[in-house]
């Protein structure tokens, strides 16, 4: 499923479009991040928010920039 990128304006919503617009599942993304699916989840629904780096091994992971990914600024990729 292909999602919009542009139309996301939370950390929580970037990090689930670009996860799935990498057509990366959580447990995929967990483990890249060398976390549990459940804190990937957590991420995903604005329950805690990852670390700097986290957030550097998501755009990397996921193919977007960083800097959209951390302010919704700018082209996702």
């Amino acid at each position: 499923m292909k999602t919009n990128l542009l139309e996301k304006p939370t950390l929580s919503s970037r990090i689930k479009s670009a996860r799935k617009q990498a057509d990366i599942t959580q447990e995929e993304l967990a483990q890249t991040l060398n976390l549990s699916k459940q804190q990937v989840w957590n991420y995903e629904h604005d329950k805690s928010q990852p670390s700097p780096d986290q957030l550097l091994l998501i755009a990397d992971t996921c193919k977007v920039d960083p800097g959209w990914l951390l302010s919704g600024r700018g082209n996702p990729f």
